[in-house]
Formats: structure tokens, sequence, C-alpha cells
């Protein structure tokens, strides 16, 4: 696990955080001058193709000199000849990212599935006479709020696990990587 000091300093730098984003989407390595054109086109808020090269330099220059070793150093991206890729523990960052809450979903199918079970007994109970009274369709309706509330909340949970965090996720799709770059 990266040490916590080198995770925030890592990410205390709106740029190294740029980095790391456009080489989380990215399928293949990414060359230094593909790099820096999409970080400085991200900071000015315009296209790649409508930098100048002064623009882009200033951004290059930074990256090769400054951002890069630092997050190479960190082990979080390999510098190869012109092209830097992400390592495997470029998700080892996550765990400084994420603002999860601390409630599990397992916690809320737990209790939807004993509420359930508690309507479904007292249901039970009522089957030779047939008739379900006010209090059991209440308490089923309950049930059954708690129940769907669990799954959203799964599915919530689920969902956010497989997207990237809300700092890396800001970005534009200006500086999204594809394989047409």
């Amino acid at each position: 696990m990266i040490p916590r000091d080198d995770a925030y300093e890592v990410l205390s730098n709106p740029r190294r955080r740029a980095i790391l984003h456009i080489l989380r989407t990215a399928a293949t390595p990414v060359e230094v001058t593909t790099l820096a054109a999409k970080v400085a086109a991200w900071e000015e808020g315009v296209a790649p193709v409508d930098l100048t090269s002064r623009q882009r330099k200033r951004v290059y220059v930074s990256m090769y000199q400054t951002h890069i070793p630092k997050l190479e150093s960190v082990g979080l991206v390999a510098h190869e000849g012109e092209s830097v890729r992400p390592t495997d523990r470029i998700h080892e960052i996550d765990a400084y990212l994420s603002k999860e809450s601390r409630w599990v979903p397992w916690y809320y199918l737990t209790t939807a599935t004993s509420a359930f079970a508690v309507v479904l007994f007292g249901v039970a109970s009522l089957v030779p006479s047939l008739t379900l009274s006010l209090a059991y369709f209440a308490v089923f309706l309950l049930v059954a709020g708690v129940g769907l509330s669990a799954v959203g909340g799964f599915v919530e949970h689920r969902n956010r696990t497989r997207k990237l965090p809300a700092e890396l996720s800001r970005y534009p799709a200006s500086i999204q990587v594809t394989t047409s770059d």
C-alpha cells in the first residue's frame, strides 16, 4: 500500500491528478507529448488542437521534470522512453480518494431479510383465516420498502466501487485518452 504521506503529496497537485486520470483511462501507454497536450488542454479549457506550442511546452517540461518522476518514485506509473503507463499499484491511490460511507451493503440486506422473515411468519399465521389485517399489510409495505432500499443501496455501492473516484472523474472528455490518439 502506498504510504499516506506519499499519497497525499501526489494528490495535492491537480496536474498529477489529471495525469493519473488520463493514464487510468488509457488502454495503452501514453506518449509524454500526448499526455502534456491533454493536461494543457484541460488547464486552458480548450481542445488539444487549439493549444499554442508555448502552452504545450510549459506543461511538458513540468511533467517531464517534476510530475512524472514523482508519480514514478511512489510506484504509480512507469516512464519508459517517451511513454508513460500506469503500474499495477495505481489503484492503491483509491483508498485515499474514497468518501464512501462506512455502512456496508450486507447490513441493509440482512436487515431487510430479517424483517421480511418476520412478516412472512405473521402472514403464515393468518393463512387459515385467509385475511390480512391492516397492521400486517402496513408491516408488509414497510418491509417491501426496506427491501427495495437495501437492493438500491447494494446496487449504488457496487456502481460506486466500479467508477473512478470523484477527484479523478471530474475531468472533461477532452483529457480522455482513446485508442485513436
